[in-house]
């Protein structure tokens, strides 16, 4: 998917179609390098992201749930 901009904040994406579900467990997963706090001493700061760093854990999330998938149907 091509972005319109390197850096987009979450209303953006949101505009974009991306859930916000979505944009949510991305924010909260461990050690990723997707989002970030626009001003981190503020706690109330808009959430960015990297949207080349967003497509890489789109992917990676997609691998995971093929994997996933393969898993549940070669067990009987």
């Amino acid at each position: 998917m091509t972005y319109p901009k390197e850096i987009m904040s979450r209303k953006e994406l949101i505009k974009q179609g991306y859930p916000p579900e979505f944009l949510r467990r991305v924010w909260n997963t461990p050690g990723q390098q997707v989002a970030f706090l626009l001003n981190p001493a503020n706690k109330h700061s808009a959430i960015m992201y990297r949207t080349s760093e967003l497509e890489k854990f789109i992917q990676k999330e997609m691998r995971a749930a093929e994997r996933a998938m393969k898993l549940q149907t070669g067990v009987i």
